[in-house]
C-alpha cells in the first residue's frame, strides 16, 4: 500500500487570505474550530458530525463546513442547522485553491467522520497542513497519521472523540503530522507502486 503524497507546493500559505477568511467566517483565535472539508456526500458522515457538535456545549466552539455537494445531494438541512446553531459556519460551494490553506489555517482539528469508506485525500491534506485529526477506526487501515496525530472513534462514539481531542497535546500532534506530511513526497508514493509493478511482471 502506497501512502498518498501531500500537497505542500499546491496550496502554499496565504496569510492575507487567512485573515480575510477569518473575518468572513467570524472565527477568532479564541475559538476552538472543527473543520469538515471536501465534497458533501452521504457516506461522509456529516450528519453525525453536525449532530455531535450541536450537543457539545460551549460558545467558543466552531464547526466550519467547507465543500460542495455532489449533484442530487441537498444542503437545506445544513442551512437549517446553521440557522439554529450560530456556532456552525458554512462555506458551501466550490473551494478555490487559494482558500484551501486559509481554511486549514482556521482549523484546530480536521474531522473526517466517514461512515462507509475513507479515501486518503483529505488525510493527506490534513498532514500537509499539520492538522490534528478525528478519524473513524476504519481509517487505521492506512496507518496514517496513527495515534500520535489523530483521535480515532468507533461507530456511534464521535461525540466522545470530539471531547477527547481537545484534551490532547495538539501542539505535539501538529508537529507529528507536519513531519509526516513533509515525508509524504510524490517520489515516496511512486516507489512502492513501481516495486509492485516490477514484482507482478517478474511473476508472470
Amino acid at each position: 500500500m502506497a501512502a498518498h503524497a501531500g500537497y505542500p507546493e499546491d496550496y502554499p500559505a496565504n496569510p492575507s487570505r487567512s485573515e480575510a477568511l477569518a473575518r468572513e467566517t467570524e472565527i477568532s483565535d479564541a475559538d476552538f474550530t472543527f473543520l469538515f472539508f471536501g465534497n458533501i456526500r452521504r457516506y461522509k458522515g456529516l450528519e453525525s458530525l453536525v449532530e455531535a457538535f450541536r450537543h457539545r456545549p460551549g460558545s467558543h466552539y466552531r464547526l466550519l463546513v467547507a465543500g460542495a455537494p455532489i449533484p442530487g445531494v441537498s444542503t437545506d438541512w445544513l442551512n437549517e442547522a446553521s440557522a439554529s446553531d450560530p456556532r456552525i459556519r458554512l462555506r458551501i460551494g466550490y473551494v478555490s485553491d487559494v482558500d484551501v490553506s486559509a481554511l486549514f489555517s482556521l482549523a484546530d482539528v480536521l474531522v473526517a467522520p466517514y461512515t462507509a469508506t475513507l479515501t486518503s485525500g483529505v488525510v493527506s491534506l490534513g498532514l500537509t497542513f499539520g492538522c490534528p485529526m478525528v478519524l473513524p477506526e476504519a481509517a487505521r487501515v492506512y496507518d496514517l497519521p496513527g495515534d500520535a496525530g489523530a483521535e480515532y472513534f468507533a461507530p456511534g462514539l464521535l461525540p466522545e472523540a470530539l471531547a477527547r481531542i481537545e484534551t490532547r497535546n495538539l501542539g505535539g500532534m501538529r508537529a507529528h503530522n507536519s513531519r509526516l506530511g513533509r515525508s509524504l513526497t510524490w517520489e515516496a508514493m511512486a516507489q512502492p507502486i513501481a516495486t509492485a509493478y516490477r514484482k507482478t511482471v517478474r511473476n508472470r
